[in-house]
């Protein structure tokens, strides 16, 4: 199994930061690993030690790259903390000092780190990794968990958007070579799971909205009119945070294989023959967004929006059944 160690996919909470997560997360690791319960999370200030082990004198720092992008630690960080745990020293107690980070340093890094302090030893993604499969148990409340979409479900969508929208949109897939897929990874703010599953880089974002539509049988754009008020409620998709708009390639944003999808909930409503700007303004199902707009929702339309996310809710549980491998299986 392949661990990312990095959000969405390492969970933040019960922590406020990614800082203090990866901290107490390798401290989980390290005590499982050692057989001990004595290693522990220094409270700030730290003196550049996050971790420490008092029976063997090993000080511990922890450092992490937020996006998990490998040679991306920032080593005027790692440098600066040293140099404090260096002045304080005796006072702590220390005699092995161990720099804990989620990704691999490139060769110059290490090297740069090792002029500093030769006695430094690096325990990076590879060692968390091993420790990650090796108790897995015991961690996986720090993941969300990773659902893969099986191929067929994939077709069956593809056949029914064929069917119902685009005559060509079964050819466009199948003329594509695995070498032309990319994985995209689908985040759920509201649940602890993550879908997963390949397109053609090919493909617009609209083309994925109609993919995720039929995918998650999500409810289609809605309506409202009560006298003088109309609210629409339609979808809109952000790849690694950023809006995407409708025709725009995932070849044209260059991103990376696994790229995170998220789909947001856009809000149209109008007053008196008035139309008010959209917004995104409530929860999705997907992503937590930030509020846009400086009106709110009342009355009917506000219990419109709630029956929305209900209709949304259901679709989301009734595919993390369907897509699961455990209930697959049975």
């Amino acid at each position: 199994m392949e661990y990312y160690l990095y959000p969405p996919f390492l969970l933040i909470e019960p922590q406020n930061s990614f800082a203090d997560a990866w901290e107490y997360f390798c401290c989980r690791l390290l005590n499982l690993e050692h057989q001990t319960n004595k290693i522990y999370v220094r409270k700030p200030p730290d003196r550049g030690v996050d971790l420490f082990w008092p029976d063997e004198g090993i000080a511990y720092q922890c450092k992490a790259v937020e996006n998990g992008t490998a040679g991306g630690l920032q080593l005027a960080h790692v440098k600066a903390s040293f140099k404090q745990a260096l002045d304080y020293q005796a006072q702590i107690g220390w005699r092995d000092y161990i720099l804990c980070t989620n990704v691999d340093l490139t060769g110059p890094q290490q090297e740069k780190l090792l002029q500093m302090y030769p006695g430094l030893k690096i325990q990076g993604y590879s060692y968390w990794m091993q420790l990650c499969r090796r108790f897995h148990e015991q961690i996986a409340d720090r993941f969300q968990v990773l659902i893969p979409i099986a191929a067929p479900h994939i077709q069956q969508a593809v056949q029914a958007i064929n069917k119902r929208y685009l005559h060509n949109y079964l050819p466009i897939i199948q003329e594509y070579p695995p070498t032309d897929l990319i994985h995209i990874l689908l985040y759920s703010n509201r649940y602890k799971h993550i879908f997963e599953f390949s397109i053609p880089v090919v493909f617009t974002a609209h083309d994925i909205l109609l993919m995720l539509r039929e995918l998650f049988e999500l409810p289609g754009p809605k309506y409202i009119q009560e006298h003088h008020t109309v609210v629409s409620l339609e979808y809109s998709l952000h790849v690694n945070n950023k809006e995407v708009a409708p025709q725009q390639k995932l070849s044209e944003l260059q991103v990376n294989d696994r790229p995170i999808i998220t789909l947001w909930k856009t809000i149209v409503w109008s007053e008196n023959h008035r139309t008010l700007p959209a917004t995104t303004d409530l929860e999705s199902t997907f992503q937590k967004p930030v509020s846009k707009s400086k009106g709110s929702l009342y009355g009917s339309e506000k219990l419109a929006v709630e029956q929305y996310i209900r209709e949304m809710d259901r679709a989301v549980n009734r595919a993390i059944t369907r897509f699961s491998p455990i209930e697959n299986s049975g």
